[in-house]
């Protein structure tokens, strides 16, 4: 009997708690997934830029590469500019070159 009231009073803590890990405060954005593709110029410019003000580029980079390719579509001239300063950025860990080509790409947009 003991266990069975046990059994019934633990089922009912978890189904009042429920079983999912902590949830984030409301009113808290979630940080934006730094390796996901860009979705707009915008997005892309606020990208570079976050990059030229931390000079850490790491995964961040790779989320460009298809939003340059959208450029390169509508613009080819200003898309190949972009994707060579996107292969230096990736090619440098130098945090004063990062930001320096990272600010020039999004002054271009």
């Amino acid at each position: 009997m003991r266990f069975a009231v046990l059994g019934l009073f633990l089922a009912g803590v978890l189904t009042v708690s429920g079983c999912s890990g902590p949830s984030a405060p409301q009113g808290s954005a979630a940080a934006p997934k730094t390796d996901a593709p860009v979705s707009s110029n915008d997005d892309l410019k606020k990208m570079l830029e976050q990059i030229a003000s931390t000079g850490e580029a790491g995964s961040a980079a790779a989320g460009l590469a298809p939003s340059i390719e959208k450029i390169k579509k509508d613009d080819p001239a200003k898309g190949a500019v972009l994707e060579k300063e996107l292969a230096q950025l990736q090619g440098t860990s130098d945090p004063a070159k990062i930001k320096e080509i990272a600010k020039k790409m999004a002054d271009s947009l």
